[in-house]
């Protein structure tokens, strides 16, 4: 995966700096939960306990995450910001097969805090069996 865009996610109200799978999973749930009830369609039919506790086997292979501070003026505050947020590319190892749905979502809509200022744009990357073997 790469992160085009700063990526600010929270996890346990903390913005993450590292980014196991399962932090990314359940932002994908999320967003995915969200713009379905904004949009009058209910709950999507997941299994959000299984798709997280299944994520938490998915491994961390190689990665060139890094923070990145957007600085933006916000005129209602009448003062500069800094939007930051993980840019960079993470590769993971695993059963990613049932993700892969989740994960080309996350690309047409974004991801984590402030989307709406085009943060949390992904690229998802063909998938191979051999990232991380020898």
């Amino acid at each position: 995966l790469t992160f085009v865009t700063p990526l600010r996610l929270k996890f346990q109200n903390h913005l993450q700096a590292e980014l196991p799978f399962h932090v990314l999973v359940r932002a994908c749930l999320r967003r995915v939960s969200l713009l379905f009830t904004c949009f009058d369609r209910g709950e999507p039919p997941l299994d959000y306990k299984g798709l997280i506790a299944r994520a938490q086997e998915v491994e961390v292979v190689r990665t060139s995450l890094r923070w990145f501070d957007w600085p933006r003026y916000s005129q209602r505050q009448d003062q500069a910001m800094l939007m930051g947020g993980l840019v960079g590319s993470i590769t993971y190892q695993g059963n990613l097969g049932e993700y892969t749905p989740l994960l080309r979502f996350a690309e047409k809509v974004h991801l984590g805090k402030a989307t709406t200022f085009g943060l949390g744009k992904v690229r998802v990357s063909t998938f191979s069996r051999n990232v991380g073997k020898p």
